[in-house]
């Protein structure tokens, strides 16, 4: 899939594409993208693997992360985590992921979306 494809695969969604990253060579890219949603900002990163659309990294966005690629399969997502009930972060998570020719394999825990818990994403 060319940067093209994947950057309007991720505007359908309603999102703002970040291909810096991207390239058609690899298996595996994860492309962030970012939106405000009522009244928030919020972002999440799409899957391609093995030429196609195959997803997001989570099901539901995040407030802050940053994608990077680690090897041809291998790729990693930096949540930025939060305290119970803040909104002013205070560290970050990195969660490596592993396109395993099916679906994609965290190989790190995932930080929680729940806002009430402590570091959450």
């Amino acid at each position: 899939m060319t940067a093209t494809e994947a950057a309007r695969v991720v505007r359908r969604e309603g999102y703002i594409p970040d291909m810096g990253s991207y390239d058609p060579q690899r298996m595996l890219n994860l492309v962030r993208g970012t939106r405000e949603y009522g009244g928030r900002h919020q972002e999440i990163a799409f899957v391609f693997a093995d030429g196609e659309y195959q997803g997001t990294d989570t099901r539901d966005p995040s407030t802050s992360i940053s994608v990077q690629p680690l090897s041809s399969v291998e790729a990693a997502v930096t949540y930025r985590t939060y305290p119970a009930g803040g909104s002013t972060p205070t560290g970050s998570a990195v969660v490596r992921y592993r396109w395993n020719g099916t679906g994609l394999d965290p190989r790190d825990p995932i930080p929680t979306v729940d806002p009430a818990l402590p570091d959450h994403r």
